[in-house]
């Protein structure tokens, strides 16, 4: 008997596991089926392709399980939803007012596309469908709840977190809060959205309060990373339809100093294919002031965009339009008065040029045509008037004229240089053509650039250093774009036949042949090159054959090892020149030895006397902007000393009035030749002119006894009167 009642049971009991698995398949199919349904209805509802896996209505819950929406013409992204609750049963459909539903999203998660869809302007019917639903829902009596829990943004490998809440109330009012954050930290950016029927209008006012650099990654890297950002706007959305927004953005720079604000109001009319921007106010105190209005036309075939702007950018006024047509492509009117070069590259994220270059005004004029998505051919030309650059002001007026046309394209979020096919600069003087730089792409982010100035005479004298030259010049090399500072390596050749600067007296420079190696930019060192000249003249005195290394650091030029020979001697030195502004631009250390008086006299041309003997000495010379040329000397005779003609002597006492008593006069009446042993000179050159201080010693007879007169002492004798006394130097002499 016990044998029939366990197979009558286990009999029983498979029945019963049959019985479960066919409710359990008949249940499963019915939420598939019901799946199914719900996924057309929403899809209809909304506008987009709706998939739910399963959907279980029970008395008072609807549960919707594995609900997406793939990738699609308007969204490329993707939205999953593991479990969609929402409760409440049939009774608020039926009876809606005083009744409650929530909805509860488990598990959201929204994958971002890697790029985004075109933009397209929503048709009329899209408009009124939105509108449609808004209000219908809004004027819906039910008290209406939605939270999503524990909702992911995900871009990449990186991953954003989110919560949105929201409450519609039985009288239309819809509050929806949505808190976005990387996970684990405290909210980064809070944004509030409050809809309501105004009559046959759709309004949503939406606020947003945040500190942009907690989204990390998720934040546009083409935009500014500002420390806060506080924003409200409104959307009215009418029968017409129309769509009308009007919105205040201020963004708070990271060093919390002078916040950026922003003013919009616009228009949408889909029937007449057509947007105005009747204002765009951009405040940046005091940087930028700028008022823009605009408008899109025949958006729904081919686009055409005009744009006005006027204001302030860095102080400086500037105006502007822009027109762009999908046939055409872009044309663009831009004028800045004044122009500064430094503060711009600045602003769009490069570093500033060597040398700081100004213009009294600045037109630019701009064409541009798409070529595939992240690809613009442009051309333009820029006019600059009045152009200057403040540490080195030449008085002249000069002109310079860009051309350039190539393509921009877009590489990590900034706006880069793909190709030149041709640029050029010319720089013009009220005397004709200074130089012209061309530029044309050589490789990937670079621009093979040349540059020349066939005639220096050209060149208009500085103010701050008012030398004049006659030769010419020419540079090559090449520049590097490809990072946020751009790089130059290349070469100068110069040939100089003449420079001349008068500060008190012609100072020449002659024959000087430079080869400079060039280099400017992060990790940009030029090796040395090489300066040499025939000969430098200075108040009569010549210096022979000088040669040194040169390196070029930025803006400044040095001469480490400078050498030359003169009056059978030899000296060296070192130089230094700033083109960069600096307070004291040119500095020159020169030390001289064996300096033979008897040459130099002979060399310079004196008319009286003769002088014998060997010195050193040691120069020190400076130009600055605030006191001109300062020169100063210190010159020491070599033992045994020297002579010094009696009537040399006696024709400068009587010009220096050293001698009012005619003591040493009569004490040299009775010589022909002054022996000095040793001899001490100074002299000073400025703005105002040159002193010389001279000290001879007499030489002892026999090395014991003093002799007719012990010494001789001129203090602050003016350079002029030394010419003047000892003759002037010939040019001739070598």
């Amino acid at each position: 008997m016990r044998r029939p009642l366990l197979v009558s049971l286990g009999g029983g009991l498979l029945l019963l596991v049959l019985a479960g698995l066919a409710v359990g398949w008949y249940a499963l199919g019915e939420e598939r089926r019901t799946a199914r349904l719900l996924s057309r209805f929403l899809s209809r509802q909304i506008g987009v392709p709706v998939h739910v896996e399963r959907a279980r209505a029970e008395a008072a819950r609807l549960t919707l399980r594995g609900v997406s929406i793939p990738p699609g013409e308007h969204w490329r992204g993707s939205l999953e939803i593991r479990e969609l609750r929402v409760e409440g049963g049939v009774l608020p459909v039926v009876f809606p007012r005083g009744r409650a539903v929530s909805v509860v999203a488990v598990r959201t998660s929204v994958t971002l596309a890697k790029e985004a869809a075109p933009l397209s302007a929503p048709a009329p019917d899209t408009l009124t469908a939105i509108r449609t639903a808004l209000l219908r829902f809004l004027d819906w009596p039910a008290v209406v709840s939605l939270e999503m829990r524990g909702g992911e943004i995900r871009s990449g490998g990186e991953t954003l977190a989110f919560d949105l809440k929201g409450e519609k109330s039985g009288d239309g009012k819809l509050v929806v809060r949505l808190a976005l954050r990387r996970p684990g930290d405290p909210p980064a950016l809070t944004i509030e959205a409050r809809g309501a029927a105004a009559g046959q209008d759709a309004r949503v006012a939406v606020t947003a309060d945040g500190d942009p650099r907690r989204l990390g990654p998720f934040w546009p890297s083409t935009l500014p990373l500002p420390s806060r950002i506080t924003a409200e706007g409104d959307l009215a959305l009418s029968a017409t339809p129309e769509l009308e927004v009007r919105a205040a953005l201020t963004a708070t720079p990271a060093d919390g100093k002078n916040p950026m604000a922003a003013t919009l109001a616009g228009r949408y009319r889909p029937n007449a294919h057509r947007a105005d921007l009747s204002l765009l106010a951009l405040r940046w105190s005091p940087v930028l002031t700028l008022d823009l209005t605009g408008s899109a036309e025949e958006l729904d075939t081919a686009p055409r965009l005009t744009v006005k702007m006027g204001g302030t950018v860095d102080g400086s006024r500037v105006t502007g339009d822009a027109t762009y047509a999908s046939v055409s492509g872009l044309r663009a009117r831009l004028d800045l008065r004044p122009f500064a070069a430094g503060p711009l590259l600045e602003r769009a994220g490069y570093g500033r040029l060597p040398v700081e270059v100004k213009a009294e005004s600045a037109g630019l004029t701009l064409e541009g045509k798409a070529e595939g998505a992240d690809r613009v051919r442009v051309q333009g030309a820029l006019g600059l008037g009045g152009v200057e650059m403040p540490a080195w002001r030449t008085g002249a007026r000069l002109r310079a004229d860009v051309r350039f046309d190539g393509v921009l394209s877009r590489r990590d979020g900034r706006i880069a240089l793909a190709a030149l096919d041709r640029g050029e600069v010319s720089l013009v003087s009220p005397a004709g053509e200074i130089g012209r730089l061309s530029a044309r792409s050589r490789a990937a982010g670079q621009l093979a650039v040349e540059a020349g100035i066939p005639d220096l005479s050209r060149v208009p004298a500085f103010e701050a250093f008012p030398v004049r030259l006659s030769g010419n010049a020419r540079l090559l090399g090449a520049l590097d774009w490809t990072g946020p500072t751009p790089r130059f390596a290349g070469s100068l050749a110069a040939h100089v036949a003449k420079g001349e600067i008068n500060v008190g007296g012609p100072i020449t420079l002659s024959g000087l042949e430079a080869s400079l190696p060039l280099a400017w930019g992060p990790g940009e060192e030029a090796p040395a090159g090489a300066v040499t000249a025939e000969s430098l003249a200075a108040f009569g005195f010549v210096l022979r054959r000088l040669a040194s290394p040169a390196l070029v650091r930025g803006s400044v030029v040095s001469l480490p090892e400078i050498g030359y020979i003169h009056y059978g001697g030899s000296g060296k030195g070192n130089a230094r020149l700033d083109l960069g502004g600096a307070p004291v631009p040119l500095s020159v250390r020169l030390e001289g030895e064996g300096v033979d008086l008897a040459t130099l006299t002979t060399e310079y041309g004196l008319t009286v006397g003769r002088i014998t003997g060997k010195v050193r000495y040691l120069l020190v010379l400076q130009h600055s902007q605030a006191h001109g040329l300062i020169a100063a000397g210190h010159a020491t005779s070599d033992p045994p000393g020297g002579d010094v003609n009696i009537e040399a002597l006696k024709k400068l006492l009587a010009y220096a009035e050293s001698d009012p008593s005619g003591i040493l006069k009569r004490a040299l009446e009775s010589l022909s030749v002054f022996s000095y042993s040793s001899l001490a000179a100074d002299i000073r050159v400025g703005s105002q002119g040159g002193r010389v201080s001279l000290s001879l010693e007499g030489k002892k007879r026999f090395g014991i006894f003093p002799g007719p007169v012990q010494a001789i002492n001129f203090q602050n004798v003016p350079l002029s009167l030394l010419v003047r006394t000892f003759g002037q130097p010939r040019r001739d002499s070598r």
